[in-house]
């Protein structure tokens, strides 16, 4: 993947992800996150026995790292 689509130099862009070596070229934009399982399907998709963000009623990682962007 890159960055050649998005405007803007790549010291403004921020990258979330839970893959780093998708990311080769552009670690220093990278935040590492955890896996989001928003939907019961997620979860099954990636074989993980766990209760969805959904039906947990929360937002996870994603809620939690717009409150630090906003800050």
């Amino acid at each position: 993947m890159g960055l050649d689509k998005v405007l803007g130099r790549d010291s403004a862009i921020l990258i979330l992800d839970d893959t780093e070596n998708v990311w080769p070229e552009h670690k220093d934009n990278l935040i590492l996150m955890e896996r989001y399982h928003f939907f019961k399907s997620s979860c099954h998709q990636f074989g993980y026995n766990c209760k969805s963000l959904s039906k947990l009623k929360n937002d996870g990682t994603l809620a939690s790292v717009l409150k630090a962007l906003k800050q």
